[in-house]
């Protein structure tokens, strides 16, 4: 009689998007044991060169202040905050996600908005595929691709193209714009919407679509949680920099608007 091999019990995988979660953090808990007198800034993947720029300006003002910097999709950054990721500044690319942050208890101010941002086309350099506006995004010979749904440069292009009549199809939904942006340099996607901003970072060429990439982009700040007095005053000092005249003209001159 021939003996039933023993099944072994399934396995219930985690799902990709929880293993995600957990590894962000776990990089941002890394960044910010470092230097335990770090005061850690979570923001929004577009805002990585204009941050980079102002974070080495105010610490050449501020020698005792250091700030680390982690970047993701805004939705990303707030599900990490939620889950109690140490964070003591938030930058979103929205109001809504930075709104459930506040609603769970985790700000220690009222959030603020503080530059606007547009949408386009943005293709590689020289335009290759010829494409010409919003209504090139209905050929079927385009590798076409947006940020998930969930991550506001996601949203706005998808309030873009029902605007404009268009079907929001994707080859890609990639969960940040450096990852999307990245995959138009490569050639791995022929056109995307993105943040205007996000052109000159990767050397992308903008397809003008005029009124319709404006759709109300705004961007928003908050203060997190109880922090020590030393780190409460550098955030705090950090963000009087970002809305300074020196902080806003920095921003513009990276593509922001106030």
């Amino acid at each position: 009689m021939r003996r039933r091999a023993r099944q072994r019990p399934k396995k219930n995988p985690r799902p990709k998007w929880a293993a995600s979660l957990l590894a962000g953090i776990l990089a941002a808990g890394l960044s910010s044991c470092d230097d335990e007198n770090a005061s850690v800034v979570f923001a929004a993947a577009s805002l990585r060169a204009p941050l980079e720029e102002a974070i080495t300006a105010f610490e050449a003002e501020h020698p005792d202040a250091e700030i680390r910097l982690h970047l993701a999709g805004s939705s990303t950054l707030a599900l990490q905050i939620l889950q109690g990721a140490p964070a003591g500044l938030f930058l979103s690319a929205d109001e809504p996600w930075i709104r459930r942050v506040q609603q769970s208890g985790k700000t220690s101010a009222e959030p603020l908005p503080f530059v606007s941002n547009r949408i386009c086309l943005a293709v590689q350099k020289g335009n290759p595929r010829r494409i010409t506006g919003l209504s090139d995004w209905f050929r079927d010979d385009l590798r076409v691709g947006l940020c998930g749904p969930d991550v506001p440069a996601g949203r706005y292009a998808r309030a873009v193209l029902a605007g404009a009549g268009v079907e929001p199809r994707s080859v890609s939904d990639e969960p940040d714009v450096h990852a999307l942006a990245t995959k138009v340099a490569l050639g791995e996607i022929d056109v995307a919407l993105l943040y205007r901003t996000d052109l000159t970072i990767h050397d992308l060429e903008e397809v003008g679509i005029g009124a319709d990439g404006d759709v109300g982009i705004r961007y928003w700040l908050a203060l997190l949680g109880e922090h020590s007095p030393q780190e409460n005053d550098s955030l705090s000092a950090f963000v009087d920099f970002l809305r300074s005249a020196t902080g806003l003209a920095l921003l513009q001159s990276h593509g922001f608007a106030l």
